[in-house]
């Protein structure tokens, strides 16, 4: 971090999410905010909505911001409030790497009541294409191209079979912001048609 560059833009507030410069930035006379990343919890994210709101003097629109996020995580929990599990699911972020359990896609999963093969990893990490297979996910979200259909290692895997590899046509839920609700209702769309139409 170039903290000569950020003290020449004269900024009013300095937002990180890390700490490794927080001293740096305060000891220049900068104003820090440091609010750690939301890594599981994305029904956080309304309340960052209303920080950002106050600290910006937007208080009206990130109130109605939030209450939108809110009001949507809570019709995607309704419609499947009856059910206990749904289907088994991978996502491929790159390079065989997926997320775990406790991270903002696990916590994703959790709602969608799909069972994440990857449920045992701890943030995110690297699986071999024998596990898939074995763990057999009746979907794949492949976040940045399908290299699964084509690839005969994964032909007998039930998602291949059934033609449910799911390619999102936006990265909504690379960002932790207003939009990451678009990727949530999504794949809610693409798993359970017949709820979400």
């Amino acid at each position: 971090m170039d903290i000569e560059a950020i003290i020449d833009l004269e900024p009013d507030l300095v937002f990180i999410f890390s700490p490794g410069f927080k001293s740096e930035l305060e000891n220049a006379g900068l104003k820090v905010l440091y609010i750690e990343t939301v890594n599981d919890d994305f029904t956080k994210l309304a309340d960052y909505f209303m920080m950002w709101g106050n600290i910006t003097g937007a208080v009206e629109e990130s109130t109605n911001l939030a209450e939108n996020f809110n009001s949507r995580v809570n019709t995607i929990n309704t419609q499947l409030s009856k059910y206990k599990s749904g289907p088994s699911v991978f996502q491929e972020v790159g390079g065989l790497w997926t997320p775990g359990s406790n991270t903002l896609i696990g916590n994703v999963f959790s709602l969608l009541k799909l069972d994440n093969i990857a449920a045992d990893i701890d943030g995110y990490a690297q699986i071999s294409p024998e596990i898939i297979v074995e763990s057999n996910p009746q979907y794949i979200i492949a976040s940045y191209g399908d290299t699964f259909t084509s690839d005969t290692a994964f032909s007998s895997i039930t998602a291949i079979k059934n033609s449910s590899v799911i390619v999102p046509k936006e990265d909504y839920l690379s960002i932790a912001g207003p939009r990451f609700i678009k990727g949530v209702e999504f794949l809610a769309h693409q798993i359970y048609p017949g709820i979400f139409d």
